[in-house]
């Protein structure tokens, strides 16, 4: 759950206000002693979606060095180079990013869409369905994703 700080930038970053937003984490990382990951990747969507990418790459690595275990750096690492149209790099990154939270679901996501620039059908259905799955699952909660795993194991033997 976000509160305060974090869900104003969020709210900002939705409503398109970027500057505003890149305002709010600069003034509020100029009195912290270390940056926080979390703001430093909010700053890079920032930046991104200003146009600065290369200002939004440096973010994002500084975020991923920062909290090596958080995926969104690395999948926001993904959608500049998938911008960039360097495929390989972006599904390198989503991939990472999915090998750090295996219940992240936007990597998967952009991993669907990525398979359907390159036109590998088969992997666009496996992609999104993944990202189907582990969406519902987080809203199930954990114990229900369990179940849900379980019974999906059996159907398949049964196959």
């Amino acid at each position: 759950m976000l509160c305060g700080f974090e869900w104003s930038v969020r709210k900002l970053i939705r409503q398109g206000k970027l500057a505003e937003a890149s305002r709010l984490l600069r003034d509020r990382m100029s009195k912290d002693a270390r940056p926080r990951s979390r703001y430093l990747n909010y700053l890079g969507v920032c930046e991104g979606r200003m146009g600065h990418l290369e200002r939004a790459r440096e973010l994002f690595l500084r975020a991923h060095s920062l909290s090596p275990r958080d995926p969104k750096p690395l999948n926001n690492l993904g959608n500049l180079a998938y911008l960039q149209r360097d495929l390989d790099s972006a599904r390198q990154y989503y991939m990472r990013a999915l090998r750090e939270d295996a219940w992240a679901t936007e990597p998967r996501f952009n991993l669907a869409l990525l398979y359907q620039d390159l036109g590998h059908s088969e992997k666009v259905l496996s992609s999104y369905e993944g990202y189907v799955i582990t969406k519902r699952a987080i809203q199930w909660g954990k114990a229900a994703a369990i179940t849900v795993l379980v019974l999906l194991l059996i159907i398949i033997v049964s196959l």
